[in-house]
Order: structure tokens, then C-alpha cells, then sequence
């Protein structure tokens, strides 16, 4: 004769089943599936908890349907005979599911946009659209425009991106989006401008040239800006970073805001990748719209392969270093005159430095 079966702890409600749901959620963050080890554990935990007595398996077992009723998650297929047997412990009455999938909370997206919405006058071209991609985005913008597109402040592009979706990074994504590609709204419309990469710089405002100083390596510029602060010559030294000038030579706008020069001149090594940099930093330089001329420091290169002896290989010479060369009349800088050898910029220590910005200042 058998003893009587327990008491079977059926949730009451949905509520009950809704708090170990949560529960196992919290047991398991991220996770679409949640596995029967989990859900038991949970359950065992909610029923110490809350006094309920009985199996935490005959528990589950209920809650799962009462959650599963509510579209709160989804059962494992019984479709078929593998199915019920692999995904089911048959042990329980009614069947235990061995893990269960929550159900995805739908993706909240923006209400459609209709040709009756009245966009900012400067967004008009938005209402022949037939499809309107990333809505959310123009939506934002046409809230800013209608809230302070009167304005007169400019900022930079990322401050003004936290201004209008509270994402900083948002407007640099939405260059790319068409209206922003072909012109139909730019970043002078929105008051804002890009901000290239910051140039490290010594400015000296009361140069006696309006010209600037780039310098290739970091112990060389250290060494021109201790001199240019006694010798005034130039009205910024800059730090070129190797290779990052080029890409960086957008911020010499900025720099020349503020102490003014219309000139550019380059130090750097006596190397081929010395000079593809320069080559390239013309190129950039030139592309500013015409704000800067550019040259290569001729004597302090002059001076430097007169000091300097020759170590280590030169390396392989672009076409457009050695066009750089040539157009301005550095051919005896190239790899043939040194024998296949260069000479860093650290060749010239300071002395040699101040001696050959003395001799130009006279």
C-alpha cells in the first residue's frame, strides 16, 4: 500500500508564476534559453521564500504552462516522438520541459511617417520620400530644428549630437545616410563642425613670421620649441607624430586660429618613410584650401646631412617621395647620395638646432 502523494504547489494565479519568471530571468541575464537546472533552483528558492511546500519539479512544471498560456515563453516542441523524448523528462506528471526560450519583446519602432507631418521647412524634402529609412533619426533632427534651428552658436559635432538624440557619436553615423551625402542637409545647417584630430603644438604670438614648424619626432620638437620660445621665429612648433601628421593636418585651421600663420614648413627624418610623410603632409597641407603654402625646412635638412652620420637602410622610395624631392630641389637627400643609408632627425641635438635658426634670424 502506497502513502499518500504530496501536496502538488500549483501557482495560484499568474502572479505567482510571474514572480519565479522574473526570478529565472535574473538567474540567467542575457540568455533567450533558460535550462531546467536553473528554473528549479529558482523555484526551490521562491518556495522556501514564500512557504510553499512540495516539489520544486511539480512546481516548475505548472508555472511553465501558466507562463508559457501568458506568452511569456515558449515550450520546447513535443511534435514528435524524438522531440517528447529528448526535450521532456517524462518522470513528471505533466511533463517537465527540460528548458524553455523566452519570448523577445518586440522591437519599439517609430510610428510610421505619413506626407500630412509637418517637417521643418528645411526638412521638407522628406515628405516625397515613399520610404523613409532610420525615421527616428530625422524625426530627432526635425525636433531640434523646430526648437533651436534659429540659433546662432556653432559647436562641435559631437556636442551638438548629444544635443539632439543624446548620443554623441550619432551624427557621425548619420553622414553617411543619403540626404546628408547628397547635400540635402549639412552639419553648417545643424551649427556644428567636425573636429579633426587634435595637433600637439607651442605657439609663440609674437613671432616674428607667420609660419609654422612641423616637426617629425618628439625629442626634436621638444628641442625647436625650448629654442622658439627664446628666438620667437615661428609663430607655432607642432609635433607631427610620425605618420599621423598627414591625417591630422585638418586641425592646423584651429591652430592657426589661434596664433596666425599662412605658412607650413617640415622637419623630418632623412629616410624614405621620412619622406613619403612629408610628400603625403604637402598633399594634406595644400588641400586646406589654399590657407597654407608649404615647404620643406631646407636647412634644417641641409644641416642635418651635413651633421649627421649615416646609419641603418634608407628603404624603398615612393613615386611621391621622390617626386617631393625633386620639385623642391632636395635630390642629394635621396637614397642613391647616402648609399643606401639615412640619418634620423635626433642627428641635429639642439645645438646644432639653435645654431641654424640663429643664422636665419640674422
Amino acid at each position: 500500500m502506497t502513502g499518500p502523494e504530496p501536496s502538488r504547489p500549483e501557482p495560484r494565479g499568474p502572479e505567482p508564476a510571474l514572480a519565479f519568471w522574473r526570478a529565472a530571468r535574473e538567474a540567467a541575464p542575457g540568455r533567450a534559453r533558460v535550462e531546467i537546472d536553473t528554473l528549479i533552483a529558482v523555484a526551490a528558492r521562491l518556495m522556501r521564500d514564500t512557504g510553499l511546500s512540495g516539489r520544486p519539479s511539480d512546481f516548475v512544471a505548472e508555472a511553465v504552462r501558466t507562463l508559457a498560456d501568458a506568452g511569456e515563453l515558449i515550450l520546447p516542441s513535443d511534435a514528435t516522438a524524438k522531440a517528447r523524448r529528448v526535450n521532456y523528462d517524462w518522470r513528471c506528471t505533466p511533463a517537465l520541459p527540460l528548458f524553455v526560450t523566452a519570448v523577445r519583446a518586440p522591437l519599439l519602432r517609430p510610428p510610421a511617417l505619413r506626407r500630412e507631418h509637418a517637417w521643418h521647412r528645411d526638412l521638407a524634402f522628406l515628405a516625397a520620400e515613399r520610404r523613409l529609412d532610420k525615421p527616428e533619426i530625422w524625426l530627432a533632427i526635425d525636433a531640434w530644428l523646430k526648437r533651436s534651428g534659429d540659433g546662432t552658436d556653432v559647436v562641435s559635432i559631437r556636442e551638438r549630437s548629444f544635443e539632439i538624440f543624446h548620443d554623441e557619436k550619432q551624427l557621425d553615423a548619420a553622414l553617411g545616410y543619403k540626404f546628408f551625402r547628397t547635400g540635402a542637409i549639412t552639419l553648417r545647417r545643424l551649427r556644428c563642425e567636425e573636429v579633426p584630430e587634435p595637433l600637439a603644438a607651442r605657439f609663440c604670438r609674437t613671432a616674428r613670421w607667420r609660419s609654422a614648424l612641423v616637426i617629425e619626432n618628439k625629442d626634436t620638437f621638444r628641442s625647436a620649441c625650448l629654442i622658439n620660445a627664446e628666438l620667437r621665429l615661428f609663430a607655432a612648433v607642432i609635433f607631427g607624430e610620425g605618420d599621423a601628421f598627414p591625417k591630422r593636418a585638418p586641425d592646423l585651421l584651429l591652430l592657426s586660429e589661434e596664433s596666425p600663420f599662412d605658412e607650413v614648413q617640415y622637419f623630418g627624418d632623412i629616410d624614405a618613410a621620412g619622406f613619403d610623410i612629408a610628400a603625403r603632409a604637402e598633399q594634406a597641407v595644400l588641400a586646406l584650401g589654399g590657407h597654407f603654402a608649404f615647404r620643406p625646412a631646407a636647412d634644417l635638412y641641409r644641416a642635418l646631412l651635413a651633421a649627421g652620420t649615416p646609419v641603418g637602410k634608407y628603404g624603398a622610395m615612393t613615386a611621391t617621395a621622390r617626386d617631393f624631392l625633386q620639385h623642391h630641389g632636395l635630390e642629394r637627400l635621396d637614397s642613391g647620395s647616402l648609399d643606401g643609408r639615412r640619418i634620423p632627425q635626433e642627428a641635429l641635438a639642439r645645438p646644432a638646432i639653435r645654431a641654424v635658426l640663429e643664422n636665419i634670424r640674422r
